[in-house]
Formats: C-alpha cells, sequence, structure tokens
C-alpha cells in the first residue's frame, strides 16, 4: 500500500509536456466517512486515467459519489499517452451508516445489519414434525397461563423450522405465538372464572390435540419463607406462596414435586446454600410466576460448596426484580448486565452442576436468564426466550443440549445496541450441542473477555443474530479453543469471527463441515478494536454461500503498520465451497447449485418438503404514493433445489372498479443455497401513474413453495393514521439544574417553577453538541413543559422519544409514565443512580416508548397538559449528560373493509382494529390475531368461514 496523494520520483530522459501528479479531491485514504463521500480524480492531458473501484470501473474525472455502505479500495491507473511508466494510487476508505450502529463502530466496513424477518413452514412440513406442548394442568384464576411448544423431526431432533402456534379456547380466545426454528413459548390470557377449561392446541395449518386446564379461584395456598435447615418437600400438585425471600441452609433441602405453582411475592429470591430439586414433568410441569400481576419476583441464587439445584420440567416466567442485583453485595460479580438474572450460580463444589431438564425460563425482561461464577451446569432440552440476554457466564462448565436460545430482548425488528448475547462465556470448558440460538440482538454466542478454555459446538443452528452469530475472543491465557462442526449460521451479522486478542494470546478457531449462508460475513478474522490481534481462523470442508463477504479479514489499526491490512496470514481457508472466487483463499472452489444442491441437505430439515414464502421488508398496507423500491420475498428454510414463483404487479382504478390490467409480471428464481430474494418494482405507465390502487402478488407453485406469510403488497389511496407533533425536538424546555428540587411536586401540572430556567433542547454538557450546557456536578436535572391537547379522543397512541444520557424518569401530568436506564422498582430520589452509564449509541439514541390511548384514557387531558423529565446520572461525577424529547399523537385508522377480486383472487382488505376471526361451523369463532390484510383466503391454510371483528 502507498500513501496518498501520491507522489513517484522519475529519472526524466527528456522533456515532459504533462506532470505525473495523480490528483485525487474529497477523499482521504484510511478513512470513514458517514452516509457518502464524493470525490474526484482529475483527468489530465496526456494521460490516460482509469479508476476501479471494487473491481469496476467508474468515472471519477467530474466527481464520484460513493454510497453504497461498506469497505471499498480505489485503485487508479495514470498512464502517458505517448508512452512510460504508469503512475498508480491506492484508496481504502468506509462508507459507514451514520443513523445505525455508533456510526459503524459495531461492525467497521460492513452495512448495519438487520436480519430478514422469518418466515413460517407450510402446513404439510409443520404436520410433518412431531410436537409437545408444555402447559400447566392447573392455574389460578388471574394468573396467565404458559404455553411452551417444542417440534422434533423423525429422528428426534430438533425440526429447525419456523411456525405459528395457536391456543384457542373453542369460541373463545386465541393466544399466537411464534416457534423460533422448533420451539418457542407464548402466555394464554388469565382465566378469570373458576372450573375446567378446554383448550385446543396446534399450528396456523390446524389443531393438534385438546387440553383441559383446571382454573381454581380460591386456592389453598401454603406459604413458605425465612430458612430451611433439614429435608422439606411439598408434594404434587400443590399451591405454594413464598411470601418472603427463602433461604435453604447448607444442611437443608427442598424437594418439589409435579404439578406445583408457585407464587412468589415481590422481589422474594431463594438462596440455595444446600439442595433444591423441582420433580415437574413435561405432562405436569411445576410452575414459578408472581404473586401480583405485572410485578416481579426476585431469582434463585445457587451459592457455596454444599449447593446443588436440579430442575425437571419446570417454567419460570416474571423474575428479575432487581435491576442492580449483579452489581451490589453479597453479589457484586459484575458483568456485562447487572440486572437480576432467573438462575446465578456460583462457587458450587467442582463435582456439582446445576441441571435444567425440560424447563423453560420465559418473559423475564427486563433481566437476564443465567449468570455463573466458576460453576458447572448443564441445560437439556431447555428454552429460553425474552430476556435481556441469556447470561454471562464466567469459568466453570457450560453445556447446552437439544435447547433453544431465542428473543433477546424481543423479535420486534428494532436494533438495542445492549449486549442482547444469547449466551456470554469466558473461561471454563463448554458444550453446544443440538441447539438453536435464533433473534438475539446481539450475538447468539459470544466468548469476549478474560482467559480462553475450550468450546465444543456441534450440530447447532444460529439464525437471525443482529452481530454475530458465535463470536470467539480472549485476551488472557489460556487460549480459547473453539471447534465447529456441523453447524449452520444464517442470516445473521457474522456467521462466525474469530474476534480480538491480546499481544500473544487469541482464539483459535477451527470450523469443518458448516453452513454459513446468507449473513453479512460468512466467516471473519479480526475485530475492531485499534490493535493487532493474535489467534487464528480455520474453516474448511465447509459451505458459505451468498454472504455479502463469505470470508473476510480486515484488521483497522490506524496508524500501525498492519492497520487496515487482510490477515491472511492468520486464516486458513481451505477445501471449500464459495459464492465467488476469492482471491486470497484461492484453495477454494466456487459452490455449483445445479450439482450440489445435495450437500445442502443433511443441513435442512424437511430438505425434501415444499417450502414456504412470505414477504418482508414492506408493510402490507401502504399509500399509493411510497409505490417502488424493493420487495423482498423470504422462503421458510433454504432451497436445496431450483425454486421459481411468479409475481405481478396488478393496478386498478379504483377497489370497486373493473378497470384493472396487469401492469408488469416476471419471475423470482432461487437457486439451491437460497432463502432472500429481492424484486424491484417497476415503474409504471399512464394511466396506471395516477390509479389509487397498486398492488404486488406473488403465486406460489402447488406441491413446490406455497404462501404461508404475506402474498401480496397493497399500495393504495386509503384512510391512514396521521402522526401530530405535541412538542417538536430541540424544543423550548423550562429545566433546574440547581440540585435537589427537594419535595416541590415539580411534576404537577400547576408547579410555580421557582428558580427555574429556560432553554432550547439538547440541553446537557460534556459532549460539544449541546444548545444549552447546564451546570455540571449534580446528580440529577428536571425539565417541564405544557402542551395542548383540543381533544385527546382524537388520537389513538401517543409516542415519546427519549434522548437521555444517562437515565430518565418521564411524568405525564404529575403521574410516572416511564423510567428508561433507571431502577425498575423504589421511589425515584435526587440521589438515585442510572442504572448504567451510557456511551457511544446509547447517548445518541432516541428512545421510544408508545402507549395505546384506549388503554390509557386518562394519560392525556383536553386542553392543557404537562410533561415532566428528571435525568439522572450514573454519578454525579459523571462527565456528560443530555437531554432532548419528542412527543408524538396518532390519530386512529378508522374501520373500514372490503372485498374484491385482484388479479383473479378474493382479497379480503380491512383497516382499523378489526380482528379476524375465523370458523369451521359458524357456530364456533377462533380469533386470528396472526391474520394480516390483505389476505387471500386461498393461500393461508384451511379456512371455511372468516368474519372481522370491531
Amino acid at each position: 500500500m502507498r500513501p496518498t496523494p501520491l507522489f513517484l520520483a522519475a529519472a526524466l530522459l527528456g522533456p515532459v509536456t504533462a506532470s505525473a501528479v495523480i490528483t485525487v479531491t474529497g477523499l482521504t485514504t484510511k478513512t470513514a466517512y458517514d452516509d457518502a463521500v464524493t470525490y474526484t480524480v482529475a483527468n489530465e492531458a496526456g494521460f490516460t486515467t482509469v479508476c476501479v473501484l471494487d473491481g469496476q470501473v467508474i468515472n471519477a474525472a467530474a466527481g464520484f459519489t460513493s454510497r453504497v455502505i461498506g469497505y471499498h479500495e480505489l485503485a487508479i491507473t495514470k498512464t502517458p499517452i505517448a508512452g512510460g511508466a504508469a503512475e498508480t494510487g491506492f484508496y481504502q476508505y468506509i462508507v459507514q451508516d451514520a443513523a445505525n450502529r455508533a456510526g459503524g463502530n459495531a461492525d467497521n466496513g460492513l452495512p448495519t445489519w438487520v436480519p430478514v424477518p422469518q418466515v413460517d413452514a407450510p402446513a404439510a412440513v409443520v404436520a410433518a414434525a412431531a410436537a409437545q406442548f408444555v402447559v400447566p394442568a392447573r392455574i389460578p384464576a388471574g394468573a396467565a397461563l404458559p404455553v411452551i411448544v417444542r417440534l422434533t423431526d423423525g429422528t428426534g431432533q430438533i425440526a429447525k423450522i419456523n411456525a405459528t402456534s395457536l391456543t384457542y379456547e373453542p369460541g373463545g380466545r386465541t393466544l399466537t405465538h411464534r416457534i423460533y426454528r422448533g420451539a418457542g413459548a407464548g402466555q394464554f390470557p388469565a382465566f378469570t372464572t373458576g372450573g375446567t377449561k378446554s383448550l385446543v392446541l396446534g399450528f396456523a395449518g390446524g389443531a393438534r390435540e385438546n387440553r383441559t386446564v383446571e382454573c381454581v379461584t380460591s386456592p389453598a395456598w401454603t406459604t413458605l419463607s425465612g430458612s430451611i435447615t433439614a429435608p422439606v418437600t411439598v408434594p404434587a400438585n400443590s399451591f405454594l406462596h413464598i411470601n418472603g425471600s427463602l433461604t435453604i441452609a447448607a444442611a437443608g433441602s427442598l424437594t418439589i414435586e409435579s404439578g406445583t405453582v408457585i407464587k412468589l411475592d415481590t422481589g422474594a429470591d431463594i438462596e440455595v446454600q444446600g439442595t433444591m430439586t423441582v420433580n415437574g414433568t413435561v405432562a405436569a410441569p411445576v410452575l414459578f410466576y408472581p404473586a401480583e400481576p405485572g410485578a416481579r419476583w426476585g431469582g434463585i441464587w445457587v451459592n457455596g460448596l454444599a449447593a446443588d439445584l436440579d430442575l425437571s420440567g419446570t417454567i419460570l416466567t416474571g423474575a428479575c426484580e432487581q435491576s442492580n442485583w449483579l452489581s451490589v453485595a453479597p453479589h457484586n460479580f459484575g458483568g456485562h448486565h447487572a440486572d437480576q438474572p432467573v438462575i446465578t450460580f456460583s462457587g458450587l463444589a467442582a463435582a456439582t452442576t446445576v441441571s435444567l431438564t425440560d424447563s423453560y425460563i420465559i418473559d423475564n425482561l427486563p433481566g437476564q436468564a443465567f449468570h455463573g461464577e466458576s460453576s458447572n451446569i448443564t441445560l437439556t432440552r431447555c428454552v429460553v426466550q425474552r430476556a435481556t440476554t441469556g447470561g454471562q457466564i464466567d469459568g466453570g462448565k457450560v453445556k447446552v443440549v437439544e435447547s433453544h436460545f431465542v428473543e433477546f430482548s424481543r423479535d420486534n425488528g428494532v436494533f438495542e445496541d445492549d449486549d442482547n448475547d444469547g449466551l456470554y462465556m469466558t473461561g471454563g470448558t463448554n458444550e453446544m450441542l443440538r441447539s438453536v440460538w435464533s433473534n438475539c440482538k446481539d450475538d447468539g454466542c459470544d466468548a469476549g473477555s478474560g482467559a480462553g478454555g475450550t468450546m465444543t459446538i456441534d450440530r447447532c443452528w444460529f439464525d437471525s443474530c443482529w452481530h454475530e452469530a458465535m463470536a470467539w475472543s480472549c485476551d488472557a491465557a489460556p487460549s480459547r479453543v473453539v471447534n465447529i462442526t456441523n453447524t449452520v449460521s444464517i442470516n445473521s451479522g457474522q456467521g462466525v469471527e474469530a474476534g480480538f486478542g491480546a499481544s500473544t494470546t487469541g482464539p483459535q478457531v477451527n470450523a469443518a463441515n458448516c453452513l454459513f449462508m446468507e449473513n453479512a460475513v460468512g466467516a471473519r478474522f479480526g475485530d475492531n478494536y485499534d490493535w493487532d490481534y493474535p489467534g487464528h481462523l480455520t474453516v474448511t470442508d465447509s459451505i458459505l454461500i451468498n454472504n455479502l463477504r463469505d470470508v473476510w479479514g480486515m484488521n483497522w489499526a490506524s496508524g500501525h503498520s498492519y492497520g487496515w491490512t487482510y490477515k491472511t496470514d492468520a486464516m486458513t481457508i481451505t477445501s471449500n465451497r464459495f459464492s465467488v472466487p476469492n482471491d486470497k483463499h484461492p484453495a477454494n472452489t466456487v459452490f455449483n447449485p445445479a450439482t450440489e444442491a445435495g450437500l445442502l441437505a443433511p443441513f435442512i430439515s424437511y430438505a425434501a418438503m415444499p417450502r414456504g414464502f412470505g414477504l418482508t421488508g414492506r408493510p402490507s398496507q401502504s399509500s399509493r404514493a411510497s409505490y417502488g423500491g424493493e420487495v423482498t420475498v423470504h422462503l421458510d428454510r433454504p432451497a436445496t433445489g431450483p425454486v421459481t414463483l411468479p409475481w405481478r404487479v396488478v393496478a386498478k382504478a379504483g377497489i370497486d372498479s373493473g378497470s384493472e390490467i396487469t401492469a408488469a409480471s416476471g419471475t423470482v428464481a432461487f437457486a439451491a443455497g437460497q432463502s432472500v430474494q429481492k424484486v424491484t418494482l417497476p415503474a409504471l405507465s399512464a394511466p396506471q401513474t395516477t390509479w389509487p390502487w397498486v398492488v404486488f402478488m406473488v403465486d406460489g407453485q402447488e406441491g413446490i413453495c406455497t404462501a404461508t406469510g404475506l402474498s401480496a403488497v397493497h399500495f393504495m389511496d386509503s384512510a391512514a393514521p396521521v402522526t401530530n407533533t405535541l412538542i417538536a425536538r430541540n424544543a423550548s424546555w423550562r429545566y433546574y439544574d440547581g440540585g435537589d428540587p427537594g419535595n416541590s411536586g415539580w411534576t404537577a401540572p400547576g408547579f410555580a417553577e421557582p428558580g427555574w430556567k429556560t432553554g432550547n433542547a439538547e440541553l446537557g454538557f460534556g459532549d460539544g453538541d449541546e444548545a444549552v450546557t447546564l451546570t455540571t456536578g449534580k446528580s440529577a436535572y428536571y425539565f417541564r413543559r405544557k402542551f395542548t391537547v383540543a381533544d385527546p379522543a382524537a388520537y389513538a397512541a401517543v409516542t415519546v422519544n427519549l434522548l437521555r444520557d444517562d437515565g430518565a424518569v418521564v411524568y405525564l401530568n404529575g403521574t410516572e409514565v416511564w423510567r428508561s436506564n433507571m431502577p425498575a422498582a423504589g421511589a425515584i430520589t435526587y440521589a438515585t443512580s442510572a442504572s448504567s452509564a451510557q456511551s457511544n449509541a446509547d447517548e445518541r439514541t432516541f428512545w421510544s416508548k408508545t402507549w395505546s390511548l384506549p388503554s390509557s384514557p386518562g394519560l392525556l387531558t383536553a386542553g392543557e397538559n404537562t410533561i415532566a423529565v428528571e435525568v439522572h446520572q450514573v454519578s454525579s461525577s459523571a462527565s456528560d449528560i443530555s437531554f432532548n424529547l419528542e412527543l408524538l399523537a396518532t390519530t386512529p385508522v378508522p374501520n373500514t373493509w372490503q372485498a374484491t377480486d385482484i388479479g383473479g383472487d378474493l382479497h379480503l382488505i380491512w383497516t382499523g382494529s378489526y380482528l379476524p376471526q375465523q370458523s369451521a361451523d359458524l357456530n364456533q369463532w377462533i380469533e386470528r390475531p396472526d391474520i394480516q390484510s390483505p389476505w387471500r383466503p386461498g393461500t393461508a391454510g384451511r379456512r371455511e368461514f372468516f368474519r372481522l371483528v370491531p
């Protein structure tokens, strides 16, 4: 590499009539630019100048704008026309997505990765899988009913397919929830009346089995708290109330038999110094849940040399009450998160292993599932779902078998940048076998700082992880040695990463016979930190296809001789199949989908059966003016043979008009090894350019690929919600930066604001982007603003977008409505610290909270309203603070519905709050909140009757 601009000295053999200097303006090598960079490479008389960007010739003489997010290489050759030596220049630069990922710091040189939403498998594929439904047989009135579903194939292994689970009362309510590659959980709404309740369990393609659940209105609760110093057994099918924190002493034991229901008071912890055994079963699980709806119990701490915990058939939900549990005595272990875990295990004897079998840790936000300190844990056939993270385990031995870690924190399509790992491990001897990680907002499995150890990954599936599916690093001896075999990474930011290390110690990552496809990067050596990386990445006999970069090894250490270099010497990449040739790794071949499709089949569940498809990346109903751009077509499983689907663009002069044309048509084709394709919507011709209805439709192929999700996107002129700004960003605020305001009623609408000041947001200090600089050295800062609402009933929802560094509490008309990065429980005082320090993207993010006004009718009042916010530091000595806020109100969408023929198919279209229902006999109707408009009844499964209920 040569520095630029480039000047080369030359011996002058005769008169020179032109300069030999390559002149580039607007571009500096080894530099990152936000969103785009425009540069010019001057043409000079007497020379031919050729610019090649990423292998493609470009014309930069009059200015070229580089907009593609990612890493780029620009090679310039300037050749004298009259003959002579050519001059060359070489520029490296990054275009980074400024609005996401802290300006690119999380993934230098890569585009921001947003996983494509997953699509369900066809009904026939789901029917081929064996379904296991785990539902408590008894439930107290007022308590939600957990429903866990696991799918296995004919060999007893996890069926790695997606589905929509339906649990419904015949003629009554319905619970729908997603199955992520073979497992998922939901909570059926609480029963309010006693007696035997009939439930039907199944999927969008049909019912599977019937269950009865006994709702008990007045259970005979046995209470338990304090200390257990001798053996205690709770009989089967008991109702146990843990009405305070419980300690099982070293000499004591607690055994809980199957079918028991356990409610725990808010904040109640169980410390296990002796032994605790739960003997639930899949048919009669034991349930732990919070005594007060909406409250949270604490967690289970297995602590000490005599301690042991064995859970079978156990459901744990609604735990993790204390936000700073891991950062305070006596359990100040630290870690990426301080939130209380459901299960913490520390100081156990070397021969002791915490064991969870057929157990389910679900819906414990904002806490985490586990935390371990130099102790062992084994999970077998477990589901861990919806927590901030699966947790951090330092040292010891972690073994995960046929289990699922899914949804950290929620599958809502919004990146959180909050270390939402499926599981984070340092040190120890770890095994991940035949298990699934899906929809993690950060990494699936992460092993970072500290000492290494060993990691075995075999026959696992990693799906839809926003950052890395697997991230292996270490910066202390011994090295982390990772062996990955027979494993899939798909739809993730990076399939596998051999990441950072220290000066002499780094990860040794070996992957063999794996499939890494449709990620931003398939396999990567290196990370984004500003130092060189020891370690090694070996990938052999694997398939790395249809990634943005199949293999990558860039180092970003600017200012060092090894900076912005490709670490070929740290990579052994041989005998693999790639999408395209890679000159840095020549000892590999290009995958041929026509002849090598059979290589994919062992990785794919039900590889020979039909695929399902859905349209993603666009709302199902959009304004007519938004027609254009792309629509993503996504298969439920990667193709193992060619799949071709026809598409049409149908335009109508009006929804009830007979004027309809097919404006365009084509096919979308998938080769073996593909599951995602994009269709660019074609331009329309007059008069269709002004017609109010345009529909993009994809048709299935019977027996090959059928619609299991959205199959049409409607662009139409129709009533749509309108968002009104009640308070704009950078608005004027009254503020108080004088310390503790005392018990002054400062949140109340009529507060007189003595000593308060006025200034425009952003308000704060320390970052240099403030409109108003606040007084430093305070623990908290206070803000108020009035706004007017003529008629609250005119709005369906109100949204606060809040920029806060570090934490904040929001009040509307004197009532607390939201805590953001603040302790979840307890009174907030001037001295209360924020839950965690904010940096990078966190302190520049507008955090969002939306309230449904029909569900919160008193939130806004007619006339004058007051919003008040207190922003807290993590400590009074913090170096910066920031505050800005936007308040939006959205009008409701009117309830409308239409049935119309579009392109020869019946379409049912509705707006507003209508709830779809279906029936087989016009007597018993089932709610179907999973069905969305527009709906083509012929492509959505077996449905005989359909109606919409306001």
